[in-house]
């Protein structure tokens, strides 16, 4: 987010100024780590970076894919291990169930986020003022509020609306999105946790 600033003590390789905070970001997050290795409590802590959301740079579609795809990092390699990567579709409420699971710490689960690492989510959904949208592996599924659904294959980048050709696709990824939602509503009408 603006207004951006870069340090005097810095010097960056990029003349953009966004390129330039990413550059200054990066560099921050080697010091911390840097820093936090010298300590004995290093061992012992799991870090983790997730984004509030990313950019919508991409208008493929009436609802920002870009905006809504952000990083969730997980840096403990004494607790976790080797390194890997997992890019199957993950919301941000499921950090904390992921959390307490690589941390093995008992916990009871009242959120309708996962354990990442235990457990595969087969959608995932988010929405904006007027719409929500639903992910799998290869369809995005877009609900507006005066009721049209359209369902395009993301991974291609295709703006063809498939949502005639695939109901049950379409039926299955709302039928998902709405009840987690309605979920959603119950607990806070309800105050119930």
């Amino acid at each position: 987010h603006g207004p951006y600033y870069v340090p005097d003590y810095f010097t960056p390789h990029s003349t953009d100024i966004k390129d330039q905070v990413t550059e200054y970001a990066d560099y921050s997050l080697r010091c911390l780590i840097t820093e936090s290795m010298k300590h004995p409590w290093f061992t012992n802590t799991l870090f983790v970076l997730v984004a509030d959301h990313g950019a919508a740079i991409d208008g493929t579609y009436d609802m920002s894919l870009d905006y809504n795809h952000t990083p969730l990092l997980f840096y403990a390699p004494k607790i976790m291990g080797e390194s890997r990567t997992d890019s199957s579709i993950a919301g941000q409420i499921d950090a904390f169930p992921t959390i307490m699971g690589i941390l093995r710490a008992p916990f009871e689960n009242r959120t309708l986020g996962i354990d990442l690492l235990r457990e595969k989510r087969p959608y995932i959904y988010f929405n904006a003022d007027d719409k929500y949208g639903v992910l799998d592996g290869e369809h995005f599924l877009i609900v507006r509020d005066e009721g049209t659904r359209s369902l395009y294959a993301y991974r291609e980048k295709s703006t063809v609306d498939r949502s005639s050709d695939l109901p049950e696709v379409v039926e299955r990824m709302d039928g998902y999105a709405r009840s987690h939602m309605q979920a959603a509503q119950y607990v806070i009408r309800t105050n119930k946790q």
